[in-house]
């Protein structure tokens, strides 16, 4: 059972975007996607939201882009049904989040889609 639900993810970004500042947006290095480690260390909101939450499912996160590069949560090839899988009911929260990160959008932006989301939901 995975020790992330949709609340400890949403509680984990409010806290994660008051330490980033509402208006920080992930940087894009080069060519390179979003990644959830870089060296070792949480890198975009996903990657820190799961190192709060699930450090071994971090670590694993981190080994499977050290081994076949960066992956989105929802996508079907490397390792985006496992992490789905590992994420239980917050799986469209956090798939959410990843998007609007990678199309530019503030974490505080981030931050407001998630809780919108969220309530309609009714998780």
């Amino acid at each position: 059972m995975t020790k992330i639900t949709a609340k400890t993810a949403l509680e984990a970004m409010r806290s994660i975007v008051k330490e980033f500042g509402a208006d920080y947006v992930y940087p894009a290095i080069g060519d390179e996607e979003c990644a959830y480690a870089r060296g070792g260390a949480p890198s975009c909101i996903v990657g820190h939201i799961v190192a709060r939450l699930d450090p071994d499912l971090f670590l694993q996160l981190g080994q499977m882009e050290d081994e076949n590069g960066p992956f989105a949560i929802g996508s079907p090839e490397g390792h985006g049904n496992e992490l789905r899988d590992s994420l239980g009911d917050a799986y469209q929260l956090l798939l959410r989040a990843q998007q609007g990160q990678d199309k530019g959008d503030t974490w505080g932006s981030v931050l407001e889609s998630a809780e919108k989301f969220h309530a309609e939901e009714g998780n």
